[in-house]
């Protein structure tokens, strides 16, 4: 049985590539510095209603970084025809292997480690151990993890969204706010778990369902698209590609130069080891995922062309 085709346009593999945005970059590592800086600073300064939206600055990065993820997959995906399974499996090979490979770095370096029974080690592999509703401590190995369960979830909700949305975009998206609003008040203030408002998927289908709509909007996506900067624009693209490793290693070498960084003198050297540390970790993360993900495209395509002879 073939996997349904859920949207409509030009024929799809799930996967396409369009022209970049910088500005979508520019958010990418905007989001990422805030919720850098906000661990790294470790400030207790929260903002706005308590069991509500009550969150750092590291948060407001990432609602960013939801809002970017609706963006960049409506981007490049709404209005096109494809196969909910084929969809959701090149999904899952762009945020599962980075994932990965950012928690082997961790168990490696010595800074976090996987559970013991094999329940636990699934629920961790594929970052859906936050809908146990464990205490937030318990939450994550890399510390950041509870953010690519979430993100997942909503992956599984995006075709059935983006339709909803080109189809019906005023009622969609107020249908989405109306989800997330009465969503955060009840679990905020009845769920007796540690924040569940952030990871809680219902609670975070508007910022979602926000950057869809956005993209469906030709008078703000369009704003936004001019936004050119010359040769700068492959600068933005690097770092903009580099924001989801930093993002999940960062912590893991923030705990790496606090356990064994006892010599490090000053307060400069730290930053500055931290700095150095995420940069070089996430460049390793991101090269190696590259190339592995380009020997299973190869062995991917190979295995369809037998196929087609046979």
């Amino acid at each position: 049985m073939t996997s349904p085709q859920v949207s409509v346009g030009k024929e799809s593999s799930g996967n396409v590539r369009q022209r970049r945005i910088v500005f979508l970059d520019l958010l990418r590592v905007f989001a990422v510095l805030l919720v850098v800086f906000s661990h790294y600073t470790d400030s207790p300064r929260f903002l706005g209603i308590r069991d509500f939206y009550w969150v750092s600055i590291g948060g407001i990065g990432v609602t960013l970084a939801i809002v970017l993820s609706g963006m960049s997959l409506e981007y490049n995906h709404g209005g096109q025809r494809y196969r909910y399974a084929e969809f959701i499996g090149n999904r899952l090979m762009r945020i599962y292997p980075t994932y990965w490979l950012s928690l082997a770095a961790g168990i490696i370096l010595g800074v976090t480690m996987l559970p013991s029974d094999p329940f636990g080690v699934f629920m961790t592999m594929t970052a859906f151990e936050v809908f146990e509703a464990k205490p937030w401590v318990d939450l994550a190995r890399l510390g950041v993890n509870w953010f690519v369960g979430l993100i997942v979830t909503l992956y599984f909700l995006y075709p059935f969204l983006s339709r909803a949305v080109r189809a019906h975009p005023k009622s969609t998206i107020l249908l989405a706010l109306l989800v997330s609003v009465v969503s955060r008040v009840l679990v905020g203030r009845y769920w007796a778990v540690e924040r569940p408002t952030d990871w809680f998927p219902p609670c975070r289908l508007f910022e979602f369902a926000l950057g869809i709509w956005l993209v469906n909007n030709r008078k703000v996506f369009g704003f936004l698209t001019n936004l050119r900067l010359g040769w700068g624009e492959t600068i933005v693209a690097y770092f903009g590609n580099l924001s989801y490793p930093v993002y999940l290693v960062h912590l893991t070498v923030l705990g790496f130069i606090s356990l064994h960084g006892a010599a490090i003198g000053s307060p400069q050297l730290f930053l500055l080891a931290f700095l150095v540390g995420t940069f070089v970790l996430s460049n390793i993360v991101f090269y190696v995922e590259s190339i592995a993900r380009k020997k299973l495209r190869k062995l991917s395509l190979s295995a369809h062309a037998r196929e087609d002879v046979s």
